[in-house]
């Protein structure tokens, strides 16, 4: 599901927008950090820096501070990229996204019926 796909959905089903804005932000973070993660792994293995070659704090350190300081400068871009849109104004938006549900989705929320259904049966210890 794209994320403006969700947005739409959220806010047709009246989600506030301090959630649906979190976690549309956090959607679009969540790859980007990723990327960040394995160039910091390959550009720490290129300059021969593995677990055994150096003390393990180091390698925290040399991991996780280019980590926070990257994501913290696409969290600011991302933020400043939601308040350009106008998602934090709280007007109606529109949106060309098809949403709702589909026999693909009917079918899979049946089936999570069934499963629960199941489960509650043998957990209150009735024989199937």
């Amino acid at each position: 599901m794209r994320v403006n796909a969700l947005t739409a959905a959220l806010r047709a089903m009246h989600v506030p927008d301090s959630i649906t804005i979190a976690l549309a932000v956090t959607l679009r973070f969540l790859p980007s950090a990723r990327r960040r993660n394995l160039a910091i792994r390959d550009a720490l293995r290129m300059r021969g820096i593995r677990l055994g070659s150096c003390d393990v704090g180091h390698l925290v350190e040399y991991r996780t501070v280019p980590l926070i300081s990257g994501t913290v400068a696409a969290a600011d871009d991302l933020t400043q990229s939601a308040l350009t849109r106008g998602l934090a104004l709280g007007a109606a938006t529109t949106s060309i996204a098809r949403i709702g549900l589909r026999r693909r989705d009917a079918v899979i929320l049946s089936g999570c019926m069934v499963v629960v259904v199941l489960w509650m049966i043998t957990a209150s210890g009735m024989a199937i």
